[in-house]
């Protein structure tokens, strides 16, 4: 039943920063994963001004896989919003008729993409989103995911299980038409994931959520519980907030 659920080519994205200890794995399980399910696809890198040695890896990730995998680079760090409108913009111009985006941090296994394609089947949606059944995180993270997942969820309306869940699977057409632009997605730091949501559903497009398994990071430092990442998100929330009352 999976190779009939999943038609269609698939362009995913995965952005990184300083992500040197486990990107090749991410991006080779994603590579035969999608490679088995013998549809067109593209694994898009997008190295966000990484320092530690993520861009000459990323170099021989397509060295090693020219016809499946790209990468394009940051000059510098421009953060995580950043990176996924570049994704975003790149996976657009592949043509292809899927595109998702995954953290590239190991947390999450690339097969769980077959769980967003049920997912969006069975629940006729545009927009099939993950959520952690168990966040594999630390008590700090933990906390402060919560209160934030609570404060999207009080200021913006969303319904949603995990608003900050690394892994969603769009239509082709939810992006062209929400997300692309000079009018699409604005936000910077953890603010790009409810902003996602709430112009999806501004714009009239369904939503469908499922669990998804979550697995400890086994190399590299998260950068959401730094001081300047919560400050700038929760800014940058409020900010949202206002925009979307003035459409």
């Amino acid at each position: 039943m999976k190779e009939e659920r999943f038609q269609g080519s698939v362009a995913l994205f995965m952005p990184a920063f300083n992500e040197v200890g486990v990107l090749g794995e991410t991006v080779r399980r994603s590579v035969k994963f999608l490679s088995e399910r013998e549809q067109p696809f593209k694994v898009i890198i997008v190295n966000d001004g990484s320092t530690d040695g993520t861009y000459f890896l990323a170099e021989e990730l397509v060295n090693e896989f020219p016809d499946q995998v790209f990468v394009v680079h940051h000059a510098h760090n421009k953060g995580y919003g950043a990176a996924l409108r570049t994704g975003f913009r790149e996976a657009l111009a592949t043509g292809y008729d899927y595109i998702a985006f995954c953290d590239s941090d190991g947390q999450f296994h690339p097969s769980s993409l077959d769980a967003l394609f049920v997912c969006m089947e069975e629940n006729f949606s545009d927009v099939a989103i993950g959520y952690r059944e168990e966040r594999a995180d630390g008590f700090v993270r933990l906390m402060t995911g919560k209160v934030w997942h609570h404060s999207c969820s009080l200021l913006l309306g969303l319904q949603v299980r995990d608003v900050d869940c690394g892994f969603k699977l769009f239509r082709r057409g939810v992006v062209e038409s929400v997300f692309a632009g000079p009018s699409g997605l604005q936000g910077d730091y953890a603010t790009i994931n409810p902003e996602m949501l709430a112009r999806v559903k501004r714009g009239g497009y369904t939503i469908g959520q499922v669990g998804l398994n979550h697995f400890p990071r086994e190399a590299g430092k998260p950068s959401g519980v730094k001081l300047k990442v919560i400050f700038g998100s929760y800014k940058g929330l409020l900010s949202l907030r206002r925009s979307l009352e003035q459409i």
